[in-house]
């Protein structure tokens, strides 16, 4: 998972090169690499059927690597659960502008149970966990969790 995060920062980065606007990163174009390394690192096992919506939403460089590293943690998080003998179904994750925040949409259509004794599910003080609770604090977000579907919201700046 450490070298996830690593990555992460590669992926913003490179996102930057041969980029007349170095101050700013497009987190549509940022999530979907995400999403495409995580499943392709051969971490998650039993893929599950993902469906990415996104629009266009651009953050000042500051701002996206915070923002990168909750994605990449919360999305990790929620495929290893998806793929867990407790869930099954389709996975959406979907990115849009909400005024002057994003909101970040993790949901699981028709799934057959709600993760309640998988590890990943039960350890709260996870250092995953902790870590998107300490980074959402830093960009002002907000994550609800509705058992099959997860909603995060971060103020633009």
């Amino acid at each position: 998972v450490a070298i996830s995060r690593i990555h992460t920062f590669s992926d913003l980065y490179s996102q930057l090169q041969d980029k007349e606007d170095v101050a700013h990163i497009r987190m549509d174009q940022f999530l979907h690499s995400l999403v495409s390394r995580l499943l392709d690192t051969g971490k998650i096992l039993d893929q599950p059927e993902l469906q990415v919506e996104t629009e266009e939403v651009v953050l000042p460089l500051d701002r996206a690597v915070t923002v990168g590293l909750i994605l990449n943690e919360l999305i990790f998080n929620f495929l290893e659960e998806s793929t867990s003998a407790y869930i099954k179904g389709r996975t959406t994750v979907s990115l849009k502008r909400q005024g002057n925040s994003i909101e970040v949409i993790l949901s699981r259509k028709k799934a057959e149970a709600i993760c309640t004794n998988h590890p990943v599910c039960t350890d709260a003080r996870s250092l995953r966990h902790e870590l998107i609770q300490s980074l959402l604090m830093y960009v002002d977000g907000t994550i609800e969790d509705r058992g099959t579907e997860r909603i995060v919201k971060i103020r633009m700046g």
